[in-house]
């Protein structure tokens, strides 16, 4: 939805320059203006309006120009205003609610001279006043225009220019996954507004608030109505009334957010692809000492550990005489140690047997996920209770990161899919927050110390013992396990071809181009013969093409890599490129792995391989810089180069060839 959203306005400011010309100008000068600029967000603006430039959306100059006039005028409006309204200034509203901030201004420009104004140009806040300063202060029109002018052209460029490098970066990701865009913009236009709201809030709202906040209990304590003493107490937030609220909606928000993920686990097939895809793209940075490091990792969560440290908890609370507090901690660990197991068995959630091959298919919430936040965030807060809030703060973080970090190394030993863990945390999040609600407030004499001398004693009396017992067992165990079908040739030229994806599979779990071939041959003879029918393999250089495909530079095609393209989060086996029939652009072929394996009469397996074809283009950015970009192939240019391939795969005729749709040919070797 929200997407769609910024699609949607990405195509109306595409479709009307002229307004956002306009804007941008509008908000240059705004955050200038003297005062007024401490509320106008020019930074978000401006850096999208270069995102977009960097889209294709929106033409360089005149968004840059209207930009640097309107810092221009902004600034020449606030020295004028300082200049004439000196004697008066401090007395006229708004200018006397921020007389504070005009003496820290003055002492700015004390401090820094003329230089202020091109140097507080770029300082959030004092933007707002030194130019209105400066003309208080005597300083000559002359020096302040061209002090203006050039600080504006530098701080137009220091806005744009990003924003246009990360508009690049954006296609980019439009290349590997064109749903993903419209995401990426609203999570960069949400991260820009969260910035500005902070800092609005910090600087305006607050302080505000305060005063606000300050008189309505003074109005409250003048009334006798029925809910009078409840506002005072949120209010003045009495005995840390606030906090306890906080964790109620931390609560819910988990809650409501498991129900979500529940939904779609249940209804929507695409979170299912998207799950593959995803731990497929994670799975191509498996390394055995990686390996080896997460088995050690993941077995912190393993029943045995968790376990140990819940009895030991429970114990020791029954040991101190604090009975109910005990019955509420088996509740809740037992709570987590059901809800796993009896979810699975309620939901059961129905996976695609083509696509998962690997992870358990019906382990939706995941039990080590549920298990490790449960206990592990319960002791946290335990143990926490009596600590002063910065150290408890540090507690909560650090238990959330070894609760997220245990979670991610099932994802990356292949054991649960993402969502599973998700669905995990969500349970135990909402279960921790429980407790924490519940605990405010309360006195807890446990003896935290001692408390926390067991649970250590506990953990390395069970922990070491566990790893060193079971290492090379889960190693074995977590091992990547190739995903195989095996299939006759007959029935793979059949009906078996529809088991394979027709389509490169999205991180999101959309799809991409076709795949136009589907292949038993030898991933050395493809090579050889498309190289012998002039095509040219490409050297892989993965993490140059997505620093080179992301930044605007001055290179020819021929020296740029291609764009870095991933299937199921797998990499392509080979990629091989020609010239196409525009200037300036190149066809790409990619080949990549399946599943599905041929088993042949000698015994020997061949694995099928996918072919998809895409094209690039160089296209001109500015000052000489260019930058590649994707461009799907319609379906008669497709078709075309599909036979070409097939032509090239098969010169002399030898090989069986079926074409069960327009798009896809189907090749074997003859027996």
């Amino acid at each position: 939805m929200i997407s769609h959203f910024v699609q949607l306005v990405i195509d109306f400011i595409g479709g009307h320059p002229g307004l956002a010309i306009f804007i941008v100008f509008a908000i240059s000068m705004g955050e200038a203006l003297f005062i007024i600029g401490l509320f106008v967000p020019s930074t978000v603006v401006l850096v999208s309006a270069g995102t977009l430039i960097g889209m294709g959306q929106l033409s360089f100059v005149p968004i840059y120009v209207s930009a640097t006039l309107g810092a221009v005028v902004g600034d020449a409006v606030s020295y004028w205003i300082g200049h004439l309204g000196k004697a008066w200034i401090r007395d006229v509203w708004p200018f006397n609610r921020y007389t504070a901030l005009v003496v820290k201004g003055e002492a700015y420009f004390a401090r820094h001279g003329a230089k202020s104004v091109f140097i507080g140009r770029f300082i959030p806040g004092v933007k707002a006043v030194v130019p209105g300063i400066a003309g208080m202060m005597g300083m000559s029109a002359t020096r302040f225009t061209i002090i203006n002018v050039v600080s504006a052209l530098f701080w137009t460029a220091a806005h744009i220019l990003p924003g246009m490098g990360l508009g690049r970066g954006l296609n980019v990701a439009g290349s590997a996954n064109p749903r993903l865009v419209g995401v990426l913009i609203a999570l960069v236009l949400l991260a820009f507004a969260a910035w500005y709201l902070t800092r609005l809030v910090l600087g305006f709202i607050l302080p505000h608030l305060e005063r606000a906040r300050a008189a309505a209990i003074i109005r409250l304590n003048a009334r006798s109505t029925p809910a009078r003493r409840l506002a005072i107490r949120l209010l003045a937030n009495e005995e840390g009334v606030l906090v306890p609220l906080f964790w109620g909606l931390v609560a819910l928000a988990a809650a409501f957010g498991l129900l979500a993920l529940t939904v779609n686990a249940l209804f929507d097939p695409a979170l299912a692809v998207s799950d593959n895809a995803i731990s497929g793209f994670v799975q191509n940075f498996r390394t055995a000492p990686a390996d080896e490091a997460m088995v050690v990792l993941t077995m912190l969560g393993d029943q045995a550990v968790v376990a140990t440290l819940a009895v030991t908890f429970i114990v020791w609370m029954v040991l101190i005489g604090r009975f109910r507090f005990a019955a509420a901690s088996i509740i809740a660990f037992g709570t987590a140690a059901l809800f796993a197991p009896g979810a699975r068995f309620l939901l059961d959630r129905a996976q695609n047997a083509a696509f998962f091959n690997g992870a358990d298919t019906t382990s939706f919430p995941s039990s080590h996920a549920t298990l490790s936040t449960v206990i592990f965030g319960v002791i946290a807060i335990v143990l926490s209770h009596n600590l002063a809030p910065r150290w408890r703060t540090i507690v909560y973080a650090t238990t959330a990161a070894v609760v997220a970090a245990i979670g991610f190394s099932r994802i990356y030993l292949h054991v649960h899919w993402p969502s599973e863990v998700a669905a995990g945390l969500l349970f135990g999040g909402t279960i921790v927050s429980v407790v924490a609600f519940l605990l405010h407030g309360r006195p807890l004499e446990i003896g935290a110390r001692w408390l926390s001398g067991a649970l250590v004693l506990a953990f390395l009396a069970i922990y070491p013992a566990h790893v060193l017992r079971n290492f090379d067992r889960s190693v074995a165990a977590y091992a990547p396990l190739p995903e195989r079908v095996v299939m006759t040739d007959p029935r793979w030229l059949s009906v078996g071809w529809h088991a394979l994806p027709t389509a490169r599979i999205l991180l999101d779990g959309q799809t991409g181009e076709p795949f136009v071939v589907q292949t038993d041959l030898d991933l050395g003879a493809i090579e050889a013969r498309l190289s012998g029918a002039g095509w040219t393999k490409a050297v892989p250089r993965r993490v140059e093409a997505l620093l080179v495909s992301a930044i605007p530079l001055p290179m020819t095609l021929a020296e740029r890599p291609v764009l870095p393209f991933y299937h199921s989060g797998m990499r392509p086996q080979a990629e091989f490129t020609r010239p196409a029939a525009q200037e300036n652009a190149r066809i790409v072929l990619r080949i990549w792995k399946s599943a599905v394996h041929i088993a042949g009469p000698d015994g020997k397996e061949r694995m099928v391989l996918l072919i998809s074809l895409a094209r690039e283009a160089l296209e001109p950015f500015i000052f000489g810089l260019s930058d590649l970009s994707y461009q799907p192939l319609d379906a008669a240019d497709r078709h075309a180069l599909a036979s070409a391939v097939v032509k090239a795969l098969d010169p002399e005729g030898r090989l069986q060839v079926r074409t069960p749709k327009p798009d896809l040919s189907l090749l074997a070797v003859t027996p």
